[in-house]
């Protein structure tokens, strides 16, 4: 908790607590963007899971998502179909983010871009792709989550 009182005496006590207060407001943006970080590896870990109860709690609830072929999913029940559709369509999934670079990152949101590869059956043949996305993530309650995804191919 901060004290707000006027420190007395000194002027030089009122910049030792700003630089205090300072530091401190720092590391708490620190500690939300390292937790920002590791969102990515869990969502990559939920998503190769291919089960939506591993993914649905890194889903804010108004999300939106849109995939390579252009089709928008608005909203955590659409996604869930989306996803759900994927993850039966697509037997033995394996999917990867890699060389994920961070456009912006507060104490409350974030946004990353990355490349993204899967590879698994379609109907009894090796199938597999790859692309880059760009994804917004929103800090609720003490908790990551995505808030919008657009994937698209690699360029």
């Amino acid at each position: 908790m901060i004290n707000w009182r006027m420190p007395r005496g000194n002027p030089s006590n009122l910049k030792r607590k700003k630089a205090a207060i300072e530091s401190d407001l720092e590391k708490l943006a620190l500690e939300a963007t390292v937790s920002a970080k590791s969102f990515v590896k869990e969502y990559e870990h939920a998503l190769g899971t291919q089960d939506w109860s591993s993914v649905a709690p890194l889903i804010s609830d108004d999300a939106i998502v849109i995939f390579s072929n252009g089709s928008l999913h608005a909203g955590k029940e659409a996604i869930r179909a989306a996803y759900q559709h994927n993850f039966n369509t697509i037997k033995s999934e394996k999917y990867r983010i890699e060389n994920v670079h961070w456009l912006a990152e507060t104490a409350d949101a974030a946004a990353y871009s990355f490349e993204f590869h899967w590879i698994g059956e379609i109907e009894g043949r090796e199938a597999s792709g790859s692309g880059r996305g760009t994804a917004v993530l929103v800090r609720i309650d003490d908790c990551w989550l995505l808030a919008g995804e657009q994937l698209g191919p690699k360029s």
